[in-house]
């Protein structure tokens, strides 16, 4: 599942989008549910939306806090057609309010619609900013939000992980380049499957990749990370995770695991002494291959990966590198899949 989430300021606008008809005037969209706006039903019970009630109903309660210029929050629900057969309506609306629950857009209007014009099973939200008390719903760190909210549902519910939008997208004609991509997409899958490094290390082992940590020598933090494999031809290559995708970089990876750069655990502070006692090795930096085809934004939410373990450097660190990975980190964030 990935979420894309835009704001505006026109109710009308957003709805007349999530309600739009194909060429042959047929409708593509289906109203699933609704919270908090004026709602018409049929006879026998189901809805039967007028447009300009439920647009009025937002505009009325997005004018408690004239204040917030762009009170429309438009969210699009992506899944894979892999999981269309287990994609009903009902499914589709829960799914909708775990997302929306889990961002904190709570308290509010909203109107769920489901299109059907894609390959791709996906929902229309269209939501208040203004929440019912006349608060503005905060958006701090949204996008960083909606990547862990979005990885979280995936992984509760089972559903298939998507292919980024870049990588999709990417002209990968090159040999070396297509290699290149296949284990940036065998590493984001492997991260997306597991809580923290040493269950990272299990899934990619699995796939023949190499992982290591390059540690500090005068701190101990975690300053790189390296993932070292072998192509078809059996020649070796080794790719800083920072040079794969940003996402990839040792601190975007450590933050997607809930640690910190000494591999604490964030949320309690202990060690996860799977991950800080794997067997040591040094690393000797490896001359990095050159791409034509840059893999720095690639988004969250692809391929496989491999790995063997993780290791500390003997070798001292420079504060570039340390930088290069903090960079990667701030970049990596406020994607979605």
């Amino acid at each position: 599942m990935m979420a894309v989430i835009t704001t505006g300021a026109s109710f009308g606008g957003a709805l007349d989008y999530d309600r739009d008809k194909d060429q042959q005037n047929q409708k593509i969209a289906t109203f699933l549910d609704s919270c908090g706006v004026d709602m018409n039903y049929k006879p026998d019970g189901t809805p039967d939306p007028d447009m300009k009630a439920v647009v009025r109903s937002f505009e009325i309660q997005a004018a408690l806090n004239p204040k917030v210029s762009k009170p429309v929050v438009h969210i699009a629900l992506t899944f894979k057609p892999e999981d269309k057969p287990r994609l009903s309506n009902d499914y589709m609306v829960k799914l909708a309010k775990d997302y929306m629950r889990e961002m904190g857009f709570t308290n509010t209007q909203y109107v769920i619609h489901r299109h059907e014009e894609t390959r791709n099973p996906h929902v229309h939200i269209t939501l208040n900013r203004v929440d019912n008390d006349g608060k503005r719903i905060s958006d701090s760190k949204e996008l960083l939000r909606n990547t862990d909210v979005c990885r979280a549902i995936t992984l509760r519910e089972g559903l298939t992980w998507g292919d980024s939008k870049v990588i999709s997208e990417a002209k990968v004609n090159d040999k070396s380049e297509r290699f290149r991509y296949d284990v940036a997409k065998t590493v984001y899958r492997c991260l997306q499957k597991s809580s923290n490094l040493s269950q990272f290390k299990q899934e990619t082992a699995k796939h023949g990749i190499e992982t290591s940590l390059k540690l500090s020598q005068s701190s101990g933090k975690v300053i790189g990370i390296t993932f070292t494999t072998k192509d078809s031809e059996g020649k070796e290559h080794v790719f800083k995770g920072s040079k794969l995708a940003r996402e990839l970089s040792a601190g975007s990876i450590l933050k997607s695991l809930g640690q910190d750069r000494m591999l604490n655990d964030v949320s309690t502070g202990k060690a996860d002494t799977g991950s800080r006692f794997f067997p040591a090795e040094e690393i000797k930096d490896a001359p990095q291959e050159r791409s034509s085809v840059s893999f720095q934004d690639i988004a969250v939410g692809v391929g496989e990966i491999v790995v063997a373990g993780i290791f500390a450097d003997g070798g001292s660190s420079s504060k570039q590198e340390e930088e290069d990975e903090e960079i990667g980190e701030k970049k990596g964030r406020g994607r979605s899949y």
